[in-house]
């Protein structure tokens, strides 16, 4: 669920040009209870009583007591705990107590016999209680994200965003994305206030206003955000929503490539070859595509491979090699 940054070729000589900051698709969401998953944000996990994601939620954790095994999925190990003749597990606000005849979600008491094995399941915002293969207890995801939301987590708060924003599962609503990834930024959520700048930025369902749109990128961007970095270079680059200023790009994209941006470093590639703030420097340009390539950005490969092609007819690039 990555940024879609890849860029349209100019011509079959010219390498892939700076675009604008680009279109996130459905890459706009952290992971569900805390964890950072798929995304190379820089940021601490949210504050709030929801659990942390297990590093291994297929895996989870698992403990015995008796002849009742009891296994957590999607929540961290200090979730899942023994306590006095049973076994507590405790995920946000729910609790539930698994004892050798029972199980209890939230005081509700659930008897069984000859029970064995039960699976408590908190991937994604729902939460499910399994007691040998029958569900016992169920929050479904809209429910759970719901709960978290009106509680504040500044996690659930942007992922119920995007659903409003892309419309995933409900009707689109900009005007209320845009206030619940509002909340969420004021909240100290960066990746929040990098999707709201987006939305402004685009327009998708508010009134565009980019000069909104640079300022929420740069508060991001001061959180440690890679993504909102280069977006504030690409601001900067064309001029939209902030003054023209090529340094300053090129500065905001060496941070997001420190920071982790690996297509910060095309845009570099591509400002070094081009001579645009600096004298052209073909060699220099292809050492930023060849680092970009290596952590993983299309943009990078394809203006590596055809700077390595066309390297003869290029000032300077028989040196380099």
């Amino acid at each position: 669920m990555g940024l879609a940054r890849e860029r349209v070729r100019d011509t079959a000589e010219t390498p892939l040009a700076i675009a604008a900051p680009w279109a996130f698709g459905d890459g706009l969401r952290l992971g569900r209870r805390g964890a950072i998953f798929g995304l190379a944000v820089l940021m601490g996990l949210a504050a709030g009583s929801l659990a942390a994601r297990a590093s291994s939620a297929g895996v989870g954790v698992e403990v015995t007591i008796g002849d009742v095994s009891v296994r957590l999925l999607g929540a961290e190990k200090n979730c899942l705990r023994k306590a006095g003749q049973g076994v507590l597990v405790t995920v946000g606000d729910h609790r539930i107590v698994v004892l050798p005849d029972a199980v209890r979600f939230d005081g509700v008491e659930t008897r069984l016999e000859d029970l064995r094995h039960v699976v408590v399941d908190a991937t994604g915002w729902g939460l499910s209680v399994a007691a040998d293969g029958r569900t016992v207890a169920r929050i479904d995801e809209a429910e759970g994200l719901a709960e978290a939301a009106g509680k504040g987590n500044t996690l659930a708060l942007n992922d119920l965003a995007v659903r409003f924003a892309t419309g995933e599962g409900v009707a689109r609503d900009g005007a209320r994305a845009a206030g619940l990834y509002r909340r969420a930024a004021e909240g100290g959520l960066a990746l929040a206030a990098r999707n709201l700048g987006q939305l402004l930025w685009d327009g998708d369902g508010v009134a565009k206003d980019r000069t909104q749109a640079v300022a929420w990128f740069r508060k991001a961007a001061g959180q440690g955000d890679a993504v909102a970095m280069q977006a504030l270079g690409s601001a900067h680059y064309g001029g939209e929503g902030a003054p023209r200023d090529l340094a300053l790009a090129a500065g905001w994209f060496e941070k997001a490539f420190e920071a982790g941006n690996p297509e910060a470093a095309n845009d570099l590639g591509v400002m070094r070859f081009k001579g645009e703030g600096v004298r052209p420097d073909p060699a220099a340009a292809l050492r930023y595509f060849s680092l970009g390539a290596e952590r993983g950005s299309i943009a990078a490969k394809r203006n590596l491979a055809l700077l390595q092609q066309q390297g003869s007819a290029l000032p300077g690039e028989r040196n380099a090699q």
